[in-house]
């Protein structure tokens, strides 16, 4: 299992004397790992551009070699869709569910072109109650609690796929907005999410 692996692994990789840099926004089986490990652990905030700008004049590398970097780019392209497959459908979905989400006043994680979508569902006890409603309704969704995350930061993660037609969307969306209201996790009004977001542009992104 994923938790598993995380946790395990990176005290083999790293021990006493070795140093970890770590986003804030890790999932607690890597942080777990990490303090497992016995290395020096350093915890930056996720997408600190003070970071950014320092990491690339501090550290040093040769450069890699043409066939890595014709895998980055085949990579990329396929990110973009731009290999003829159906990553440009799965950024379609994703783009048109993550909005509608988003207009009906759900807090909604992550990037735009990402199929995964982590609803906040916060309190704990919202957990199974969103769960078997939607579930009762034809809608099965992933819920993720502690100790996978903080106590007070459980989540529904939503996930699209290139399969899904704009009538399952659809379906799917009157479903989650539902049950939404019936368990109480709607947290902005639907006019003011839009402004949340351009007043808190560092707000935390990632599941």
């Amino acid at each position: 299992m994923g938790y598993a692996t995380n946790s395990a692994i990176l005290p083999v990789l790293i021990r006493k004397g070795g140093l970890i840099i770590s986003d804030s926004l890790n999932h607690n089986s890597i942080v777990n790992g990490a303090r497992g490990s016995g290395a020096t652990i350093r915890v930056f905030q996720h997408n600190s551009k003070e970071l950014i700008q320092y990491l690339p004049a501090h550290l040093y590398a040769t450069s890699i070699s043409p066939p890595a970097a014709q895998q980055i780019i085949s990579a990329i392209k396929v990110i973009l869709g731009q290999d003829g497959s159906s990553r440009a459908r799965i950024r379609e979905n994703s783009n048109f569910f993550r909005t509608e989400l988003q207009k009906m006043g759900f807090e909604v994680l992550g990037d735009n072109d990402s199929p995964v979508m982590p609803i906040m569902l916060y309190n704990p006890t919202k957990i199974p109650a969103f769960s078997r409603e939607c579930l009762k309704q034809n809608v099965a969704v992933v819920t993720v609690a502690f100790l996978a995350t903080p106590l007070l930061l459980a989540r529904a993660r939503i996930g699209i796929s290139a399969a899904h037609t704009r009538e399952d969307l659809l379906k799917a969306l009157e479903v989650i907005s539902r049950v939404g209201d019936m368990v109480g996790i709607k947290y902005f009004p639907a006019d003011s999410y839009k402004q949340h977001l351009e007043d808190n542009p560092n707000r935390l992104k990632l599941d």
